[in-house]
């Protein structure tokens, strides 16, 4: 169900936030990679809130040379205070 996908996800996040901080750039992609790809198949899936993967999305954080659109997907995901 949508709530153990979106608990995979925070872990995914996690994760790749911590590789962000470590400086493990492409290990960070992976799993933001992997964490967009579950939020899109759970919006089209599960929630049904959208008919299709949107693939340009996941392949948005894919780019080894955009680091601050990396950094970026993960500061809007994790809740800092």
């Amino acid at each position: 169900d949508s709530a153990k996908m979106e608990i995979v996800i925070s872990i995914l996040l996690s994760m790749g936030t911590q590789r962000i901080l470590e400086g493990n750039y492409d290990s960070a992609r992976n799993f933001a990679l992997f964490a967009r790809y579950l939020e899109q198949c759970t919006a089209v899936g599960l929630k049904q809130t959208q008919a299709l993967v949107n693939w340009p999305k996941i392949e948005q954080v894919s780019n080894p040379l955009e680091m601050h659109t990396l950094v970026k997907f993960f500061r809007r995901r994790i809740p800092c205070k």
